[in-house]
C-alpha cells in the first residue's frame, strides 16, 4: 500500500504527532504515579504503633530506656532523644524499634506525671 501512495496521509499524521509525543511523554511518565498511587482513606491512614503490638507496661519501658527506677520527665526526654538519634528509621534504624522507643517514652512520661 505504501508503494501505491494510498498510505501517504497516515505517514503524514504519524510524522506530525511524533514531536507532540516526544514532548508530552516524559510529563505523562511523571504524572503516572499520581494517578496510580491514589489510595482510599482507610489505606492512606497509617496504623498507630500502639495498635500493631500489645500495650507496654512500666517495667518494659524502664528496660528499653535503661533506667532502674522512675526518672524525671527531663531525663526521659533526654534519653529518648539519644535513643532516637541512634535508632531513627531515617538513619538506618528500624520502624519497630523507633515505635517501641516512642511508646516507652509515653509510658514513662505518664508515670512521671502521676508520681
Amino acid at each position: 500500500m505504501v508503494f501505491s501512495s494510498r498510505l501517504h496521509w497516515v505517514a503524514g499524521a504519524i510524522a506530525a504527532t511524533l514531536p507532540i509525543i516526544q514532548r508530552f511523554f516524559p510529563l505523562l511518565l511523571r504524572a503516572l504515579p499520581f494517578f496510580k498511587g491514589k489510595k482510599s482513606a482507610a489505606e492512606a491512614t497509617p496504623k498507630s504503633p500502639s495498635n500493631s503490638f500489645s500495650a507496654m507496661n512500666l517495667e518494659q519501658a524502664l528496660q528499653i530506656f535503661g533506667f532502674d527506677d522512675l526518672p524525671s520527665e527531663e531525663k526521659v526526654t533526654q534519653r529518648h532523644r539519644e535513643l532516637m538519634q541512634k535508632n531513627h528509621p531515617d538513619r538506618g534504624g528500624s520502624d519497630f524499634l523507633a515505635a517501641q522507643i516512642n511508646q516507652a517514652k509515653e509510658v514513662l512520661i505518664e508515670a512521671a506525671k502521676k508520681a
